[in-house]
């Protein structure tokens, strides 16, 4: 009994989940800042890197987001990676909708999708304070999730590495 209970606080501990349950892609239909609508079926055929943050985490998304880009470039996978940044919103008054989007970067390149009513952390119980990073594989299955905060090289090897 007791290695089962160190196992499982070992999991709670180290904050990251290894797919086995074939837990499917969110359906979803959400904008960006610049009110283009994406929804599940905008990613055909790619592996996809998602990176959900609150307004906390989101302080931590940028290195996470760049880092990962590079250490795929380098890799040079053959299967095509999209990285998606999900700003979760959820708890914001509908009033503010439009001063919260502005805050938003204006470059074209650095679109988030603006997750109003929190879609994809209900679905995947992401971490409040903190950067959820969720990988799903072609087939649109849940294969690695985590949560992270400072750029971590440790960490960023494992994400990159379940990147497959």
């Amino acid at each position: 009994m007791y290695p089962f209970t160190a196992i499982i606080l070992g999991c709670l501990i180290h904050g990251t989940t290894f797919a086995r349950d074939n837990v499917p892609l969110v359906s979803f239909t959400l904008k960006d800042q610049f009110d283009k609508e994406y929804t599940e079926r905008s990613f055909p055929d790619k592996i996809l890197v998602v990176i959900v943050a609150d307004r906390e985490g989101n302080k931590f998304s940028d290195s996470w987001q760049q880092a990962i880009g590079e250490a795929l470039l380098k890799r040079q996978t053959e299967v095509p990676v999209q990285c998606i940044r999900v700003a979760d919103l959820r708890g914001a008054p509908w009033f503010l909708h439009s001063f919260i989007n502005g805050k938003f970067p204006k470059e074209k390149d650095r679109w988030s999708l603006m997750d109003w009513k929190g879609i994809f952390a209900a679905a995947y119980s992401c971490e409040l304070k903190s950067c959820n990073i969720l990988i799903f594989d072609r087939q649109e299955r849940l294969v690695y999730k985590t949560n992270v905060q400072i750029l971590d090289p440790q960490k960023l090897e494992e994400v990159v590495n379940n990147v497959k």
